[in-house]
């Protein structure tokens, strides 16, 4: 059970790095209010 949680956990953190790393590029590329326009891109 814990070994299978552990997967997870690693499965989401790893998605959820990937994801900031997209969002990391939207606000390096527009530092003004566009970040909210490639917040909703990425959700598309």
């Amino acid at each position: 059970m814990e070994s299978a949680e552990g997967i997870k956990l690693t499965k989401s953190e790893h998605q959820w790095v990937k994801e900031m790393n997209f969002k990391m590029r939207f606000v390096l590329k527009d530092k003004t209010g566009k970040i909210l326009g490639g917040f909703d891109y990425k959700i598309k």
